[in-house]
C-alpha cells in the first residue's frame, strides 16, 4: 500500500485477532487513572475558579443557572458545563465531587478514545501509551479540577473516533456524523475557546476534499453544523463582557509567540517549572515534536503503519493548537490561557504513540514499556496524592486562630472580619472549622480601589454578581471606611489581588499587627 492510495481507505489494525478478546489492558489503564483522579480529588480542596461554578450551579433548575450565566455570570463560560455540573450537584449534593464529576468523566472518555482512535492504526501497545500519556503529564490535574477543560477534552474525544468511523465507511454513517456534529457543538457551548476544535477537523476535510477531487458533503455538513451552534454562545459571551474590559489576563499578558511556548510547557509540565525554564523547554518541544513528525512520515513511507493522509493532518494540527489560540489571542480575544488550548494533548499523544509503534511492536521491549508505563503512572499519582493532602493539611491548619486573635476580633465594634484576597476568601468561607468565625468573614469589594492599584475591575464585578444571587457576605470597601472604630482584616501582601496596604497607606489609616491566620496578615485597622 503507497502513501497516496492509504489516504481514504480504511486504517487496517495490524494485530486484528486482538480486536476479538476483551481489551482488558486499557481498561486497567483507566481504572488506574481513576483511582488516582478519585484520590487526589478528595485531598484537594476547593479554589477560587471552582468556587465559582460552585455558586454558579447550586440552583434549583436549569433554568436559574442560564437565567445567572446571561445576566450576572461569575464563572465566565458558555452554559453547557454549567448545566451538566447544576445536574451532578443535584444529584449528589453541592460539593467538590459534584462539580468534579464531569471533568473526571470526560477525561476518562477522552483516554479510551484515544486508544480507540490509534489501535485502528497501530499496534495495541502503542494504542495503550496513547491512552497513558495525557495522566503521565500536567494534563491529568483537570480530571480533578471542577472547570469545564476534563469534560471538554471528553467531547473532543468522541467527536475524533466519530470522524474516524464516518470516513471510513461508506454506508451506516448517520450515527457517527451525527455524535460528529453533536460533540463538536457541545465543545463549542461548553468553553469559548472550544471553537479552536473546528480546525484540525477541518483541515483534515480540506485534504481529503484535494485528494478525492470532491468534497464529503456529509462529512463537511457536520461540521457546519457544529459551527453553527457558536451562536448559542453569543448571549453568555455578551452578559461577561463587561470582564474583558480591565481584565487581568489583559494586565499580565504580553501577547508574544512566546506564550505557545508558556502553552505547550504548561501542558506537560504545569505551571511550576515554565518561568524559569521557558526557552529551555521550548526546545525540546520543538524538537520532540518534528521528531514524533519525522517518525510518523518514515513509517508511512516503509509501510509500517497504516496511517492515512486525513488522520495525520487531524492530530498534527490538534498538536498545534495552542498556535491556533495564539493567532485568535492576538487577532480577536487578546486572552490567551494554556488550559484554553488544552485539547491539543489529545492530538500530541496519539502522534507520539504512533510515531514509537517499531518499538512497542518489539515483544519484549514493548512489554516491558508498557508496565514501565503502568509503574509511573502508579507513582506519579501517588506523588499527586501525597502533595495535595500536605497542601491542604497546611491549608486548614492555617485557620485555626489563636485565643488572642479572636479576642481581637470580639472585640472591635463589627465583630467582622474582612478579606479581599479572592482565593483566600472562598477557602476560609467554605472550610473554617469554626462556625462562629465562618460567619464574621466579610468579602470585600471597590472597582475604584482595584482599578487604582492593580489596573483591573475583574474581581469586584465578580462580588457584585455574587451578591445578586448567593448569600455570600458582600460588602464595599467604602462603607466599610467610613464607620468609626476599628476593623479586622486580612491582608495578602505577596499577591495580585489584594490592594489593602496600598489603601489603608493612601487612607492614612492606622493599622497594627495581629499575627498570621487565614495564609496571610490579621491586622486591626482604624480609619482616619
Amino acid at each position: 500500500m503507497t502513501t497516496a492510495s492509504a489516504i481514504d481507505e480504511p486504517a487496517v489494525s495490524v494485530q486484528p485477532s486482538l480486536t476479538r478478546r476483551i481489551p482488558w489492558l486499557p481498561f486497567a489503564f483507566i481504572a488506574l487513572t481513576a483511582l488516582i483522579s478519585i484520590l487526589w480529588s478528595a485531598a484537594k480542596l476547593l479554589w477560587w475558579d471552582e468556587f465559582l461554578v460552585l455558586w454558579t450551579d447550586t440552583q434549583p433548575s436549569w433554568a436559574k443557572v442560564a437565567h445567572i450565566q446571561a445576566s450576572w455570570p461569575i464563572s465566565l463560560d458558555p452554559l453547557v458545563y454549567h448545566l451538566i455540573a447544576n445536574t451532578a450537584i443535584r444529584l449528589f449534593g453541592p460539593n467538590a465531587f459534584a462539580i468534579r464529576l464531569p471533568s473526571l468523566l470526560g477525561f476518562l472518555v477522552m483516554q479510551f478514545c484515544l486508544y480507540r482512535f490509534v489501535r485502528r492504526i497501530a499496534s495495541e501497545r502503542s494504542a495503550l501509551f496513547a491512552l497513558a500519556f495525557p495522566a503521565l503529564t500536567a494534563t491529568l490535574y483537570y480530571a480533578v479540577e471542577g472547570r469545564p477543560y476534563g469534560f471538554l477534552l471528553g467531547l473532543c474525544g468522541i467527536a475524533m473516533i466519530s470522524w474516524q468511523t464516518a470516513i471510513h465507511r461508506e454506508t451506516r454513517r448517520s450515527v457517527p456524523l451525527i455524535a460528529l456534529a453533536l460533540c463538536l457543538g457541545l465543545s463549542i457551548n461548553t468553553h469559548y475557546y472550544g471553537v479552536l476544535l473546528i480546525i484540525p477537523f477541518l483541515a483534515a476535510e480540506l485534504f481529503r476534499a484535494f485528494r478525492r477531487k470532491h468534497p464529503d458533503w456529509p462529512v463537511f455538513i457536520a461540521i457546519v453544523v457544529a459551527s453553527a451552534t457558536i451562536g448559542f454562545v453569543i448571549p453568555f459571551a455578551k452578559a461577561a463582557a463587561p470582564f474583558r474590559h480591565h481584565d487581568y489576563f489583559l494586565a499580565q499578558n504580553r501577547m508574544t509567540p512566546a506564550v505557545i511556548a508558556t502553552a505547550y510547557a504548561e501542558i506537560f509540565l504545569g505551571k511550576a517549572h515554565v518561568v524559569a525554564h521557558r526557552g529551555a523547554i521550548f526546545l525540546l518541544i520543538t524538537g520532540f515534536f518534528l521528531f514524533a513528525v519525522i517518525a510518523c512520515v518514515r513509517q508511512i513511507r516503509a509501510q509500517r503503519i497504516s496511517l492515512p493522509g486525513p488522520e495525520f493532518i487531524f492530530i498534527v494540527t490538534l498538536a498545534l493548537l495552542p498556535v491556533f489560540g495564539f493567532l485568535l489571542a492576538a487577532a480577536v480575544t487578546h486572552v490567551f490561557e494554556p488550559r484554553h488550548m488544552i485539547a491539543a494533548i489529545i492530538g500530541v499523544s496519539a502522534l507520539v504513540a504512533i510515531s514509537l509503534d517499531p518499538l512497542f511492536r518489539q515483544q519484549r521491549i514493548g512489554r516491558i514499556l508498557i508496565l514501565l508505563v503502568f509503574g509511573e503512572l502508579g507513582i506519579i499519582g501517588l506523588m499527586h496524592v501525597r502533595i495535595e493532602r500536605q497542601q491542604a493539611s497546611d491549608d486548614r491548619a492555617a485557620m485555626i486562630l489563636t485565643p488572642q486573635q479572636k479576642a481581637a476580633i470580639l472585640a472591635t465594634p463589627s465583630g467582622k472580619i474582612y478579606i479581599q484576597e479572592p482565593p483566600a476568601f472562598s477557602k476560609a468561607w467554605y472550610y473554617e472549622p469554626d462556625p462562629g468565625l465562618r460567619s464574621r468573614l466579610v468579602f470585600v469589594y471597590s472597582r475604584e480601589q482595584e482599578l487604582r492599584w492593580s489596573q483591573m475591575d475583574v474581581i469586584s464585578l465578580t462580588e457584585i454578581h455574587l451578591h445578586n444571587f448567593t448569600n455570600v457576605p458582600v460588602e464595599s470597601w467604602e462603607s466599610i471606611s467610613a464607620q468609626p472604630g476599628d476593623h479586622i482584616f486580612v491582608i495578602y501582601p505577596n499577591t495580585q489581588w489584594d490592594w489593602f496596604n496600598q489603601a489603608f497607606t493612601a487612607g492614612h489609616a492606622s493599622v497594627t499587627p495581629i499575627g498570621p491566620a487565614f495564609q496571610g496578615e490579621v491586622v486591626s485597622v482604624r480609619f482616619r
